[in-house]
C-alpha cells in the first residue's frame, strides 16, 4: 500500500472552476470540466502527423516561450489556442496570436501543474536534471504530446535528433512549485487518480457527485480536495491515463461501451447500495491493464490452454473478452456464440465443464449494473433476508 500523502494549500487547476456557491458547485463545475475536456480531446488526436511535425521544428538556441512558440506552424498555434480555450483568435497575424498565446499559457500552467501526477511530475525533473534538455524521451509516447499540446513541454530537433524541454517561463513556475508541499500534492493527485480509476473498474462508472464522494471516502480528513481540485485532477487524468474517459454527467471505465445505458442499470437498483470494498483492492485496480484474476478467471484460462492448445495471452485475451460482454449487458446467448469462435471442442464432457466454468466466472464477477456486486453475493444476500423474515 503506498505511503498516505498530505496535501498542503496549493492554487487549484483553474479559477474558472471555482464555484460560487456550496449548492450550486457541482452543476457548474461540471459543465466547465466537460468543456475543457473537450477542447482537451483534440491533442491526442493525429499522434503520428504530430510527432512527424516535431522534426519539422528546429531547436531554438533561446528556449523562452515565444521562441518556442515561434518554431510552431500555423495549424499549431491554433491548435494551441482551441487547447487553451481561446476565442477570437482565428483572424490574428501571427506575430499577434503568439503575443496572445504567451500570457494564456503562463496562466494555464499555473492552474494546470498543481494537478500534475508523479510520471509529469518526474519527466519536468528529468529535464531540470538533464540541463533543460533532454533527448530520452521516447517519442511513440503519446502523452507527451499532450503536454506539448498546453505549451508547457516544447520539443525541437536538432542534427537530426530530438530534444524535449520546459520553455524558460514553464521552468520558472515548476520551479517556484517545485518543494516538499508539491511533491506530496503529486502523489496525493496520483493516488486520487488511481482510487477514481479503480472505483471505474469495479463500477464502470460513476456521476461525478459520486466518484468525489466515493474517491474522499477512502482519504483522510486533512488529504481531501475540494471539488474544484479534484475535477482538476479528473481533466488531467482523462487525458493522460486510457483507463478512464469523461462524460457529460461522469466518468466512465474505457471499455464501458454505452455510460447512458448503465447509469440507467445502475439507476433502477437505487435500493441496492454500491459493494463496499476495501482501499487496497481498489487502489491495486486503478493500476494500468489490470486484471482481477480470480480463481474463476483462472480456472476458465487453463480450460482454454489445455482444451483449446491456447497460450496464456491468447487464454487470458479470451476470457477479458467474455468479461468484457458480461460488463456490457451481454447475454449467456452472447458468450456462447463468442464461444463457438474460439475451435472445437473433443466431447460432450469438455462442452459441459467449459459451460460450468463460464456460469461461475459470471457469478463471481462484480458486475457493473449490479453496482460492483458478484451475483453470488446478491444471492447470500437474499438468503440471509430471507431467513431473518422466518
Amino acid at each position: 500500500m503506498p505511503r498516505r500523502a498530505s496535501r498542503q494549500e496549493l492554487p487549484s487547476i483553474s479559477n474558472e472552476m471555482e464555484c460560487t456557491c456550496c449548492a450550486g458547485k457541482a452543476t457548474l463545475r461540471k459543465e466547465d470540466f466537460m468543456e475543457k475536456k473537450a477542447r482537451l480531446d483534440g491533442i491526442l488526436m493525429g499522434e503520428e502527423e504530430r510527432r512527424k511535425r516535431f522534426y519539422r521544428r528546429a531547436l531554438p538556441e533561446s528556449r523562452t516561450l515565444k521562441e518556442a512558440l515561434g518554431c510552431l506552424s500555423r495549424e499549431e498555434l491554433d491548435d494551441l489556442a482551441y487547447n487553451l480555450c481561446l476565442e477570437g483568435t482565428e483572424g490574428m497575424t501571427l506575430p499577434a496570436l503568439i503575443d496572445t498565446l504567451l500570457p494564456a499559457a503562463v496562466q494555464f500552467a499555473e492552474r494546470w501543474l498543481p494537478s500534475a501526477f508523479e510520471e509529469q511530475y518526474q519527466a519536468f525533473r528529468h529535464i531540470q536534471e538533464k540541463g533543460g534538455l533532454a533527448d530520452d524521451f521516447r517519442e511513440d509516447d503519446v502523452r507527451i504530446d499532450y503536454l506539448c499540446g498546453l505549451g508547457i513541454i516544447a520539443v525541437g530537433a536538432d542534427g537530426g535528433k530530438l530534444y524535449w524541454y520546459m520553455p524558460e517561463e514553464m521552468a520558472e513556475i515548476f520551479k517556484k512549485l517545485d518543494s516538499a508541499a508539491y511533491e506530496d500534492a503529486v502523489r496525493l493527485n496520483t493516488e486520487i487518480m488511481r482510487l477514481a480509476t479503480g472505483l471505474l473498474f469495479y463500477y464502470g462508472f460513476l456521476d461525478y457527485d459520486q466518484l468525489f464522494a466515493m474517491v474522499n471516502a477512502y482519504l483522510e480528513e486533512g488529504q481531501r480536495l475540494d471539488f474544484s481540485a479534484f475535477m482538476g485532477v479528473m481533466l488531467n487524468g482523462s487525458c493522460w491515463h486510457k483507463e478512464v474517459v469523461g462524460t457529460e454527467r461522469g466518468m466512465a471505465y474505457h471499455t464501458l461501451l454505452s455510460a447512458p445505458w448503465l447509469e440507467r442499470e445502475q439507476k433502477e437498483k437505487e435500493n441496492l447500495p454500491f459493494a463496499e470494498i476495501p482501499y487496497g483492492k481498489v487502489y491495486d485496480a486503478g493500476e494500468e491493464g489490470y486484471i482481477e484474476a480470480t480463481l474463476a478467471y483462472k480456472k476458465l484460462a487453463q480450460f482454454f490452454m489445455a482444451k483449446l492448445s491456447m497460450e496464456v495471452l491468447q487464454a487470458a485475451e479470451a476470457v477479458g473478452k467474455i468479461l468484457l460482454l458480461f460488463q456490457n449487458g451481454g447475454s449467456m446467448k452472447d458468450v456462447a456464440a463468442f464461444l463457438e469462435t474460439l475451435g472445437k471442442l473433443d466431447d460432450e464432457a469438455a462442452e459441459e465443464e467449459m459451460t460450468k466454468l463460464v456460469i461461475a466466472l459470471h457469478a463471481t464477477t462484480r458486475l457493473w449494473r449490479l453496482k460492483g456486486h458478484t451475483p453470488d453475493e446478491l444471492k447470500e444476500n437474499a438468503r440471509e433476508m430471507a431467513c431473518k423474515m422466518h
